[in-house]
């Protein structure tokens, strides 16, 4: 019995070079999932029904909450609900528009980010659901008391105190 010892060579080859085709697909696959699982891990969401805002509370969080409980360096997500005692303006992170802030004692807090989607419609004397991601990466961990405002340059549209806490 002849054996042919290079078909032994060759399958040898093909057989690390598949291994090694196999590992990288492996590996890829594994990144994209640890990536997906860090993403979703790194946001905090409150899905509660946010009640409707009124004249006297212009703004609504959900649950009707009036402290809101943030982990520094995790965005917290939810839709808040501002009635626009004012005229029809939009809601923007330009110069020119309105816009969402939060003023908050002591001044070293004022560092908490607000994000939204760009040019929301806020209509005189309506009510407008906005979901917005507030961020606290640069504010010590404590209480803070803080007004809700959405504003432009000269104008308060609308306004809520609400307490802060950072964990």
């Amino acid at each position: 019995m002849n054996f042919n010892k290079k078909g032994g060579m060759e399958m040898s080859i093909n057989l690390i070079i598949i291994i090694i085709i196999a590992l990288t697909v492996l590996g890829l696959v594994l990144g994209f999932v640890v990536t997906k699982f860090n993403d979703m891990g790194n946001k905090v969401s409150l899905n509660e029904d946010t009640p409707e805002p009124s004249y006297s509370q212009q703004i609504t969080f959900p649950g009707g909450r009036t402290e809101l409980h943030v982990k520094k360096n995790k965005p917290l997500g939810m839709v808040v609900k501002i009635y626009n005692t004012g005229d029809t303006t939009s809601l923007s992170t330009g110069d020119s528009s309105a816009t969402l802030i939060l003023s908050c004692v002591p001044n070293s807090a004022n560092n908490f980010k607000i994000d939204f989607a760009n040019e929301t419609g806020l209509n005189g004397g309506s009510i407008t659901s906005i979901p917005i991601e507030v961020k606290a990466t640069q504010v010590k961990i404590g209480e803070y008391s803080c007004l809700f405002k959405v504003k432009d340059t000269t104008t308060t549209f609308a306004s809520r105190p609400v307490k802060i806490i950072v964990e």
